[in-house]
């Protein structure tokens, strides 16, 4: 083979190399914008599940608000009846 073959098919494995290199890179930044989009559906449904927590913390201090207000009205029920025995 002459130099210049040589050359020649060290050429050609080089651009077949440059080819390999040049599909890997496209499918990585495939796989990156794929991830990205990922990321962003995913940084979607975190801030929804926060709003959700929070609706649900709301609902649960509205709710221990009505529990102590029930256990103050069943004391004065229980305290009412206590006198109406006592009295009666």
């Amino acid at each position: 083979m002459s130099d210049l073959e040589t050359a020649l098919s060290r050429l050609e494995q080089a651009f077949s190399a440059l080819d390999g290199a040049v599909e890997e890179a496209a499918r990585r930044r495939g796989d990156v914008g794929r991830l990205l989009e990922e990321m962003e559906t995913l940084r979607g449904e975190r801030e929804e599940l926060a709003a959700e927590v929070a609706r649900l913390r709301d609902a649960r201090s509205v709710a221990d608000e009505v529990d102590a207000r029930l256990e103050a009205a069943i004391g004065q029920v229980e305290g009412i009846l206590a006198l109406d025995r006592a009295g009666g």
